[in-house]
């Protein structure tokens, strides 16, 4: 079993654009509540609702608010990746642990390999998949990245390659073999 701390690579330009970009989703969103519920406050007020239509408009309104934050995940990355002979393992703040065998159906990664400024030629952006609508963006060193490769490889898995002119990199499709 190999183990990555993948933290060390956060301090990188690309991983702090990247939490600003989701910190910038977090803050819209949390504006996106606030607006929401002036609108319903004021709507109640001057159409003087009953406390029962009150009681299902808010109870919409926390349903769709529960999907946003769904949608909108509120942390970037894993801070740990395993890779061992059984699978791969990201595991995230707070005891969240995403794993999966090698022989597993389910498993289904992208990576791009990015080819940018020489800061972060020695980072891979992996884009774990399955986990929301707004993937979540991990950053790896280039040994990590190998390991993943490597085992992916050596237990039969389908790995495609296919380059990215336009942004400088390659995307890698791991998932298991079609029968």
């Amino acid at each position: 079993m190999t183990r990555f701390d993948l933290t060390e690579a956060r301090n990188l330009r690309v991983a702090r654009r990247t939490q600003r970009f989701h910190g910038l989703l977090r803050g819209l969103f949390a504006f996106g509540i606030v607006a929401i519920g002036a609108w319903v406050t004021d709507l109640a007020i001057r159409n003087g609702w009953t406390a029962t239509s009150a009681v299902v408009v808010g109870s919409e309104v926390a349903a769709s608010i529960l999907f946003g934050w769904i949608v909108i995940m509120t942390r970037p990355g894993a801070e740990v990746l395993e890779v061992s002979e059984a699978g791969v393992e990201l595991g995230f703040a707070g005891g969240r642990i995403w794993r999966r065998g090698w022989n597993d159906d389910r498993f289904r990664l992208n990576v791009f390999q990015s080819r940018n400024s020489s800061e972060d030629r020695a980072t891979v952006q992996l884009i774990q998949l399955g986990s929301g609508v707004w993937p979540v963006t991990n950053f790896l060193t280039v040994p990590a990245f190998d390991a993943l490769l490597g085992g992916a490889r050596q237990h039969g898995l389908s790995v495609l390659a296919s380059s990215v002119s336009r942004q400088g990199g390659t995307w890698y499709r791991i998932a298991p073999r079609l029968p």
